[in-house]
């Protein structure tokens, strides 16, 4: 494990025991932007490595309400373009859960604006896609799902948002302009209120011809790939370690 910092905020970067597989992942951690990296994401990570055989290197980014969306993406496009560097033939995957989830798409939409080089998967899990929740069917959804609730992630999204509109493309994917991003894997429940947007992002992934690979699973909660024992999350690390082959 290195430990490294850039703007003041830390990042972790984790190698495979064994020879690596030639991929890099960047993952990204949820918490609703206000709560830091906990035990839950460290299982995901090792299960990954352990699924893929890739580095993972893990941005520690600043968190609302103290800081809002602007830190955090200038972290990452440094900690994009050092990896791309200190690993130059790897394959680059970027990867999160809940608002991490949210990050990593907009942080590839800002890239693919931008004319920059593109990761070449995206891994989701559980992923925020609309930072105010707006469709109506979320509330009737609420009551099913044992981890979030609208409100608060209302409150969250704005303070994440700063002085911007947190419903905005820019910081709410699920309204973006889709076209040209790389292969998307989303990983879903459907006792979660994001089970919503996630299947409406999926649609419209196929729409602007993106290449998704939605999969919900039955009673799962939210983020459910925390719990790696059960065998949903085992599935998806399966999944993963079939569409992330060795490269390089």
């Amino acid at each position: 494990m290195h430990e490294w910092h850039l703007d003041g905020q830390k990042v972790i970067t984790l190698t495979p025991h064994r020879d690596g597989s030639g991929w890099h992942v960047i993952y990204l951690h949820g918490g609703a932007y206000i709560h830091p990296l906990a035990r839950p994401h460290w299982g995901i990570i090792g299960a990954i490595i352990a699924a893929t055989g890739a580095s993972v290197t893990v941005p520690l980014y600043a968190l609302a309400p103290e800081n809002d969306y602007r830190r955090a993406t200038a972290l990452m496009h440094s900690v994009y373009d050092t990896v791309q560097k200190q690993a130059p033939g790897a394959s680059i995957a970027l990867a999160g859960d809940s608002a991490g989830g949210n990050l990593a798409l907009n942080f590839t939409l800002r890239r693919r604006d931008m004319g920059q080089s593109l990761p070449q998967r995206l891994l989701l899990f559980s992923p925020w896609l609309d930072l105010e929740l707006r469709d109506p069917r979320i509330r009737a959804l609420e009551a099913r799902d044992v981890i979030l609730a609208v409100d608060g992630l209302r409150q969250a999204g704005a303070w994440w948002a700063g002085d911007a509109n947190p419903a905005c493309a820019q910081l709410s994917p699920l309204y973006a302009e889709l076209t040209g991003l790389p292969p998307i894997a989303i990983f879903q429940g459907d006792a979660d209120i994001f089970v919503i947007d996630a299947r409406t992002f999926a649609a419209r992934c196929v729409t602007a011809r993106v290449e998704c690979d939605y999969r919900e699973y039955p009673g799962a909660f939210h983020v459910f790939v925390g719990a790696t024992f059960t065998p949903e999350a085992r599935d998806v690390f399966d999944r993963l370690s079939l569409t992330m082959p060795p490269s390089g």
